[in-house]
């Protein structure tokens, strides 16, 4: 029974000291340091891409263009494309010293001394076609399809015939610009 007794003290004994150790944890919290937060600052950016003024089924990174179709006779029949990336890719059909696809590289001055003589020349003002009048048709002749983008606007002429001197005598310019760049035949 001692024994009973001794450990029903010990065990009150034991209960006291932890209740009152539970009322002082209670009592007296344990300040935290406050720690201001700021929420972080989010920034979105988009890239804004300008929107280019082209005409319809013109790839967005072509720059300049000039096409030469057949006719009846012995006409140079073929087609240059000039990118942003200074790619040159010639493809002669017929009639001309260089025959199936050859690409050559143009510098950015050269791209830029493009885009002067057109500016000089009021490219994007032009016509779209000529003859203007439409109903108007030689099929015998060739047709000069060239396209030019000065900044964000491109224009496409269409020249069977009738066109201003100047844009005849641009066209001319221009062939003998892309003729005077180091083209290399590729390979299929």
């Amino acid at each position: 029974m001692k024994r009973t007794i001794l450990m029903f003290l010990t065990l009150m004994t034991l209960f006291a000291c932890t209740k009152k150790v539970a009322d002082k944890v209670t009592e007296t919290p344990i300040k935290q340091p406050v720690q201001e937060t700021t929420p972080p600052v989010v920034t979105t950016t988009k890239a804004v891409t300008p929107k280019l003024n082209i005409p319809e089924g013109i790839r967005a990174d072509l720059v300049v263009s000039i096409k030469r179709t057949p006719c009846f006779g012995k006409c140079p029949y073929y087609n240059v494309e000039i990118y942003e990336t200074g790619t040159v890719v010639y493809e002669g059909f017929g009639y001309t010293k260089r025959m199936g696809k050859h690409e050559a590289y143009i510098t950015e001055a050269g791209l830029a001394k493009i885009r002067a003589k057109a500016n000089e020349l009021g490219y994007l003002k032009l016509s779209n076609t000529y003859p203007i009048d439409t109903k108007v048709d030689v099929p015998d002749l060739p047709t000069t399809i060239t396209y030019i983008r000065i900044g964000n606007d491109g224009k496409s002429i269409r020249n069977k015939f009738e066109a201003p001197k100047a844009l005849i005598e641009f066209e001319k310019w221009l062939d003998a610009e892309i003729e005077s760049l180091s083209f290399k035949e590729m390979k299929n």
